[in-house]
């Protein structure tokens, strides 16, 4: 009898061990059950409202850009969606900037890092953008097909077709001319329209595919490479430019190649003769600009 009472004082190691498994299982559900009805509860009493304002206010005290939010939720886990975000810069000629959707979610992995981030995913009227944003102010922005046409002014002499994917990234206070970037873009289906003006026949100039690539290192902007392929004019460039506060002050200095394609209209063809520059023997025009941005020199 004294061995039996001991025996339930005292039970078998094998029996705690079976018992850890589902105390466990039931305390791991009790937790998962307190986090859904935390994030219900957070989105079913969410001030929209006023978390609407205050990200506005926000984003013109560290930028000084005014931007309209159209509305503001949240959806799990921990998402903050933004809908019809408008801003107007200060060319007024220039259509406003509208994102459809733009969804911002913390980056689980780094949360309790030392450099926490969020993830950004944005929808504009044609294309998408991806990105990344960390605490050290460092950026990542993915661009996939975004449409240039939106983004114009419908007055813009001659628009510009084709959709802009690519990478951009960058570290430090870019508006403050502290920061530095580094971009690889690339322009598909790349054309200028609305040369009728200037004798085009069909009014417009097809450049194919165009590579952009280059760094930012302060108000420092040197472009590596600048390649127009597979269209009516072929271009390869490279230059740098000091980056001032408007086209006038700031200054430019670029080496340029023209090659015209058989494709290339006749009557635009003519005027790359008013460059003053003659073309080598193997019909490259071979051009340096320099000066301000505003009124380039021509060599």
């Amino acid at each position: 009898m004294k061995s039996f009472f001991k025996s339930l004082r005292n039970p078998a190691p094998g029996a705690k061990k079976a018992g850890l498994g589902p105390q466990l299982l039931l305390h791991l559900s009790a937790l998962c059950l307190l986090l859904v009805a935390f994030l219900v509860t957070l989105i079913v009493l969410f001030p929209a409202h006023a978390l609407r304002d205050r990200a506005e206010q926000l984003i013109y005290a560290q930028s000084g850009l005014r931007v309209d939010i159209g509305s503001l939720s949240v959806s799990p886990p921990l998402t903050l969606v933004l809908k019809d975000l408008r801003w107007q810069s200060d060319l007024k000629s220039w259509p406003a900037v509208r994102i459809a959707v733009l969804r911002i979610s913390p980056i689980w992995s780094g949360l309790l890092g030392k450099n926490p981030g969020v993830h950004l995913n944005a929808a504009f009227p044609v294309g998408s953008l991806q990105g990344q944003a960390n605490r050290d102010g460092s950026l990542r922005f993915d661009l996939k097909g975004v449409g240039l046409a939106p983004f114009l002014p419908e007055s813009f002499p001659y628009p510009i077709q084709g959709t802009l994917t690519g990478t951009l990234e960058s570290v430090g206070e870019l508006l403050a001319n502290a920061g530095q970037a580094s971009f690889q873009l690339r322009l598909d289906g790349g054309a200028f329209t609305g040369l009728e003006g200037i004798g085009a026949t069909n009014g417009r100039l097809a450049l194919g595919q165009v590579a952009l690539r280059g760094e930012l290192q302060g108000r420092n902007l040197r472009i590596e490479e600048l390649r127009a392929s597979d269209g009516d004019l072929l271009v390869d460039g490279k230059g740098t430019m000091l980056l001032g506060t408007d086209p006038q002050s700031s200054r430019i200095t670029a080496q340029v190649e023209l090659t015209p394609a058989p494709s290339l209209d006749p009557n635009l063809a003519d005027l790359l003769l008013l460059t003053g520059v003659s073309p080598d023997r193997t019909g490259v025009y071979r051009l340096r600009l320099s000066g301000s941005l505003a009124a380039p020199v021509l060599r």
